[in-house]
């Protein structure tokens, strides 16, 4: 049985960790990620290969091959993720991008309609991301000030890319930030 909405554990990324962490979907989880739940900060999903389900903020999606998710800071997430199904995943609290412009149009996104699905079913986009991702995975393997610092950067491409990928499929501008607004 579903819990309710103001029971559901809210989980955090820890101030010591890295703050941008690139994971196997598979990864141990350190909680509980059968059960409805929240996050404090991002996910975003890469399915290389599909199976299962996610259910973000009372929608369904079925987790699909060659796809890319986000699930937004305080939406309501589960994943029962098929064995089969199988990618990566980034995490990374809002206040570690570094521009403010990037993250204004990162808020502005979420509001879209759909805005859980990046994109489902394209081998090149996912190609296209994976060489950002393996960039973004090597930065934040070594604990350097300048690994750091490219980590963040590398994690601002990503999501410039993703914002690129759904502006030019959905048709939304997010040129004129007046009108968004």
């Amino acid at each position: 049985m579903p819990q309710t909405f103001s029971t559901l554990p809210t989980h955090s990324l820890m101030l010591n960790e890295p703050p941008v962490q690139v994971r196997r979907i598979e990864h141990k989880n350190p909680y509980d990620f059968t059960t409805e739940h929240r996050h404090d900060y991002f996910e975003i999903f890469f399915f290389e290969t599909g199976g299962g389900i996610q259910l973000i903020d009372f929608k369904e999606y079925p987790v699909v091959a060659k796809s890319c998710y986000i699930v937004f800071p305080q939406q309501i997430h589960l994943l029962r993720r098929a064995k089969k199904a199988h990618g990566r995943l980034v995490q990374f609290r809002e206040e570690v991008i570094p521009s403010s412009t990037v993250r204004l149009l990162l808020k502005q996104f979420s509001f879209e309609d759909n805005a859980a699905v990046i994109f489902e079913k394209d081998l090149s986009k996912l190609n296209k991301i994976e060489q950002i991702l393996d960039l973004l995975e090597d930065a934040t393997k070594n604990k350097s000030v300048i690994s750091k610092e490219l980590s963040l950067q590398y994690l601002q491409a990503l999501i410039l890319q993703l914002l690129d990928f759904r502006t030019t499929t959905s048709g939304m501008s997010l040129t004129d930030d007046r009108r968004l607004l």
